[in-house]
């Protein structure tokens, strides 16, 4: 696959709660990798950073902490299975608080993206929150948010309250369907960076 080399500070907010189960945990982290190799990461190109969710959420890779693929793909292999509720609602709040400023080594002037992937629907609790309310201060500093539901439990109408647009909502019947939106993905986060040209001018071989 080719690699875009333009300048994007992207997010991976991967679903890690019980519903999920080993095995398409697994397929999840490939899709991550798959994805993430689509760009040069590196000074100057892509940073990378994931945050994962169950019943809390926790920053498992700081931009600044892997400056190339390998790194990262290796880092992203040893990410455990945490299991418990599906907080998106805490994975959206830490990333607007936490990940996307420049304390966490996020780039002022730089295009923001947030892939955030689950197989459900938020868990209901006392202290939830609002998904619409936990995306605005993200959508509001511009970041791009898609949202990548897996399987027949998620609710399409509360991933739309994530992303900005439609375009940005992307439903697959399986885990294993995941792999076939790879290139969708990539383009479209690639052509996150603002620059005005055509979708494969800003990658490399």
């Amino acid at each position: 696959m080719k690699q875009c080399s333009s300048p994007l500070d992207i997010v991976f907010v991967l679903d890690s709660s019980a519903s999920i189960g080993e095995p398409s945990y697994e397929k999840m982290k490939d899709f991550v990798k798959t994805v993430a190799n689509s760009f040069i990461i590196g000074p100057g190109k892509a940073f990378t950073a994931v945050i994962q969710y169950g019943t809390n959420a926790t920053t498992a890779i700081r931009f600044t902490d892997y400056m190339n693929n390998t790194d990262f793909n290796t880092a992203v292999d040893a990410l455990p299975y945490l299991r418990g509720e599906t907080r998106i609602d805490k994975a959206l709040q830490l990333a607007s608080s936490e990940l996307l400023k420049e304390r966490s080594g996020a780039r002022a002037g730089v295009a923001k993206v947030l892939v955030l992937l689950t197989d459900g629907q938020q868990s209901r609790a006392p202290d939830g929150v609002d998904l619409q309310k936990a995306a605005t201060p993200l959508l509001s500093a511009g970041v791009r948010v898609f949202a990548v539901g897996i399987g027949t439990e998620i609710d399409e109408s509360e991933l739309q309250l994530i992303a900005d647009k439609s375009d940005d909502v992307i439903v697959v019947p399986s885990f294993d369907g995941l792999a076939a939106r790879v290139r969708q993905l990539s383009i479209a986060t690639c052509q996150s960076s603002g620059i005005t040209c055509n979708p494969y001018s800003t990658f490399r071989m």
